[in-house]
């Protein structure tokens, strides 16, 4: 396994848990949301 396939799974894990939470509590959906755009763009440096 590659570093690169730990940072997809990382962030597929990610998305899911921002869907779970979204679910439970809309209101924390953009907030998950901007996070996850900031690991992603960190991922991307």
């Amino acid at each position: 396994m590659s570093v690169n396939d730990c940072k997809v799974e990382y962030v597929l894990s990610l998305c899911f848990s921002s869907l779970n939470i979204w679910t439970h509590c809309r209101s924390h959906l953009r907030h998950w949301w901007k996070l996850s755009l900031m690991i992603l763009y960190f991922f991307c440096i």
